[in-house]
């Protein structure tokens, strides 16, 4: 009775260590998509070269959306 309550005991502990670490890595991917959101939102009002702020942001949303590649098409009148 008491070994079954021991491993029953481990086996919860290791789900909860399981948790920790992957809501710890979710986190600081969070924390990684925030601090490029600012760096783009700074470069919106102070970058003047276009295709360097049109670089910066599709490498963001490429590396947000996991995606091996993008396109961004600029419309003309």
């Amino acid at each position: 009775m008491i070994t079954s309550q021991m491993s029953e005991n481990t086996e919860t502990n290791l789900l909860i260590n399981n948790i920790i670490v992957n809501l710890k890595k979710f986190s600081d991917r969070m924390v990684d998509h925030v601090n490029q959101l600012l760096n783009i939102g700074t470069a919106l009002s102070s970058e003047p070269n276009t295709p360097k702020l049109l670089e910066m942001i599709i490498e963001y949303a490429m590396s947000f959306t996991n995606a091996d590649g993008g396109t961004i098409y600029i419309l003309s009148e």
